[in-house]
């Protein structure tokens, strides 16, 4: 099958995905409700919190350009657009947003990047995602005790529990990058687990191509060990990339007129959420809102459902926070599908050697 007819391919099955992703989203509202409502936005504000997720994703782009580059990758900085917009759409439509960095793995590989480099390239951006996170979580735990009490007085517990996740998440993480002998006898007895329970044949030569694969990962992972500038670098830019997604509840409460609360506290509540919702199995129960990035049945919807009422109550009134949690989730992931789609009409951009 020639490049052009799986692009093509490859392109209708994004637009199918897209467009069943945005019924889902959409699914029981009233759709002329819905362009009334957005028609009574500013476009301004709307295009502002469009500039913040593009932001997003531009800014990944960049720290996967800049580790590349550091690990002696030359890429292009639209190729590595496009990584980061790969990421960004399957993470918004997969459960527990699990689809995102094995679809970037793979492009990365079409790309002839080595898996053993792009597999800790990413672990790294997953790192950083989750620490800044887990510092803004901690500073509002150890000086921020008044902001908790006053916005999250009924879900305090779901906070901690949060923020202690993400903690040992990002302690696991840290330990499977770095710590490169756990990492390899690791994957050593997984792949002793499967040839034992008979899920795959045993091969000699298998084993020598996990060996060689992981002695690539321990070469990346000693450079990024030893180069710790990098690694605050690549910080500093996420945690940029983390307050322009935050910021997206600012501009999408201004768009309706809304005035009263300073973007600082809708900043810091979204932030809040963040750290409530970004946790295996979290179960919304008590929470009802605005999602971070997309209300799918992927991972990130589960932050659809992660504003406690009293907040919502506090700075939007009557139908409004109804309309600015609709129009959130439009623009958030309608600019991640448009931008998703734009990688197959223009098809050259995936095909291109790295």
């Amino acid at each position: 099958m020639s490049d052009k007819k799986k692009n093509l391919i490859n392109g209708i099955f994004l637009l199918t995905v897209f467009v069943l992703t945005i019924y889902s989203v959409f699914s029981g509202e009233d759709l002329s409700d819905i362009a009334d409502t957005i028609s009574e936005a500013s476009p301004v504000y709307l295009l502002m919190g469009v500039g913040c997720v593009i932001f997003f994703i531009w800014a990944e782009s960049a720290i996967l350009h800049y580790l590349l580059g550091t690990l002696g990758i030359k890429t292009k900085r639209r190729t590595c657009f496009l990584y980061s917009s790969v990421g960004f759409f399957f993470s918004c439509i997969t459960p527990s947003a699990g689809g995102g960095q094995p679809a970037q793995v793979y492009y990365m590989r079409k790309n002839m990047i080595p898996v053993p480099v792009a597999t800790v390239v990413l672990m790294v951006v997953t790192i950083t995602y989750k620490s800044v996170l887990v510092v803004i979580g901690c500073l509002l735990a150890v000086f921020g005790q008044g902001f908790l009490n006053r916005y999250l007085y009924e879900v305090m517990p779901v906070y901690y529990l949060g923020l202690g996740l993400n903690v040992v998440f990002c302690a696991a993480m840290l330990v499977l990058a770095f710590h490169t002998s756990l990492a390899r006898d690791m994957a050593m007895r997984v792949l002793g687990l499967l040839e034992h329970f008979r899920f795959l044949k045993k091969k000699t030569s298998r084993t020598e191509r996990l060996l060689l694969t992981m002695e690539h990962y321990n070469d990346t992972a000693a450079f990024l060990r030893q180069h710790k500038h990098v690694l605050l670098r690549v910080l500093f830019l996420t945690f940029c990339q983390r307050l322009a997604l935050f910021s997206v509840t600012y501009f999408v409460y201004r768009a309706f007129g809304l005035k009263g609360t300073a973007m600082i506290t809708l900043v810091l509540l979204q932030s809040t959420i963040s750290v409530s919702a970004d946790i295996p199995g979290n179960s919304p129960s008590k929470f009802s809102g605005p999602s971070r990035y997309a209300a799918s049945s992927g991972g990130h919807g589960n932050q659809r459902a992660s504003v406690p009422d009293h907040i919502r109550s506090y700075f939007l009134r009557g139908s409004a926070f109804a309309r600015h949690g609709i129009v959130q989730r439009y623009c958030v992931l309608c600019t991640a599908g448009i931008q998703r789609c734009g990688d197959h009409v223009c098809p050259y951009y995936i095909g291109e050697k790295a």
